[in-house]
């Protein structure tokens, strides 16, 4: 199967940590770069070649200097980045903080994990999405 290029935007160290060893085990072939504040995003994909550009983003909301939704609204609205799935992976997640406009620009929603077992099952998750393109969705209603 393809790699898929995932780029991870997240601040808290714990859960960065907890991420790149799940990585190491997965059977999924995820190509990962790691961003910890929202203002870096924009500047990191402009740099990228159109081809290069991550097939996935696992996106905190709460971040330094830029939030998730502001990143996910500007991903969102710029032609070149429309493809790019974006997941919003937040500890307090709370839908009815999330202005619905913003709320359906994410092409999933998902609390993040406190352990690697849970990880791993989000990281399947991701993949599940990324090859199924989202035909059907990653969580029950």
């Amino acid at each position: 199967m393809k790699d898929i290029k995932l780029l991870v935007v997240e601040d808290n160290e714990f859960q960065i940590i907890l991420l790149k060893e799940v990585l190491k085990t997965t059977s999924h072939n995820f190509t990962t770069n790691f961003i910890n504040d929202g203002a870096e995003v924009a500047p990191y994909l402009n740099t990228l070649e159109e081809n290069n550009l991550p097939d996935l983003i696992l996106l905190d909301i709460h971040l330094p200097n830029k939030n998730g939704l502001e990143i996910l609204e500007s991903i969102k609205k710029d032609n070149l980045y429309q493809k790019i799935q974006v997941v919003l992976f937040s500890s307090t997640f709370d839908m009815r903080n999330i202005p619905t406009s913003q709320f359906q620009l994410a092409d999933e929603t998902l609390q993040k994990p406190h352990t690697y077992v849970e990880l791993n099952e989000i990281l399947d998750q991701l993949a599940r999405l990324f090859h199924q393109k989202k035909t059907t969705p990653l969580l029950p209603s």
